[in-house]
């Protein structure tokens, strides 16, 4: 290892250990200013609440419906006593915003975003879902875009059915998954869209990729930012490498998912926002 690397190695992991320090310290209505969300937040000590003191946009979590009941879990087996969707997100989000408005998002008055997954194929989880987001609809952007004094966002990253009632104006908004670059340019074309969803460890992030197809990929998404400017692409299971965030981002990504609060706040902090 050369000693600059060792260097570098030191003071993020300086950065990170302060981070964690002072997170929780800081003000009631942080700014969430960094180009990142937690995914898999249930898994913080502090769901929620440690990825806005970071000064995180968003946070993402799995969902299951159990017993009539959602649950926030990674999987099915642990979806059983975990806590409830509404506990741990719904009402801790209204409160937030009902006591920070949209100072905790830098810029424009940008909405908070809640990324949701369900994990399964279920209709019935679905509406359960869409009933329980009954309950922040006035936080919401209505499913045309127009503005409901917009403060939240919720986009649904898995399962999200085959029929959109139109009629439902709190109609979370679809991602769509995009494995290849000729598929992040079918995202960007498909109507309705509200966010392309990029999984790097398993597309340009495996070892084994080419040169050449890694700059495909960000030619990509150059094209996709440049033709829908409006339309959010967020990248998630990235490497903790500062190089990689920052290609990330100059090449139009709006948000890298992670799940090292400190450390990715630290990175990216270094930067500047």
């Amino acid at each position: 290892m050369t000693l600059q690397r060792a260097w570098k190695i030191a003071l993020v992991a300086t950065a990170a250990a302060l981070f964690t320090q002072t997170a929780v310290a800081q003000p009631h209505c942080p700014t969430a200013a960094l180009r990142a969300y937690a995914h898999n937040d249930y898994n913080n000590t502090h769901p929620l609440y440690d990825a806005v003191a970071f000064g995180y946009r968003g946070v993402e979590a799995d969902v299951y419906l159990v017993d009539g009941v959602l649950r926030v879990a990674h999987d099915r087996k642990s979806a059983t006593g975990a806590p409830a969707l509404d506990t741990l997100y719904l009402i801790p989000i209204r409160d937030l915003l009902a006591r920070c408005g949209p100072t905790i998002v830098a810029g424009a008055m940008q909405p908070f975003l809640l990324n949701l997954e369900i994990k399964e194929a279920s209709n019935e989880t679905l509406q359960v879902l869409l009933t329980s987001l009954s309950s922040v609809a006035d936080l919401m952007r209505s499913s045309t875009g127009q503005a409901l004094e917009a403060r939240l966002i919720v986009t649904l990253v898995g399962y999200a059915g085959t029929d959109r009632p139109p009629h439902l104006v709190t109609f979370p908004g679809v991602a769509c998954k995009a494995n290849t670059p000729a598929r992040l340019v079918h995202c960007v074309n498909t109507p309705g869209t509200a966010m392309v969803s990029v999984d790097y460890g398993k597309t340009q992030g495996r070892w084994w990729t080419l040169d050449a197809e890694r700059v495909r990929w960000l030619a990509a998404l150059r094209a996709a930012q440049a033709a829908s400017p409006n339309l959010m692409i967020r990248v998630f299971n990235v490497p903790s490498h500062r190089e990689t965030y920052l290609e990330l981002l100059h090449a139009g990504v709006d948000l890298i998912g992670t799940k090292d609060l400190a450390g990715t706040a630290a990175l990216l902090a270094t930067k500047g926002r």
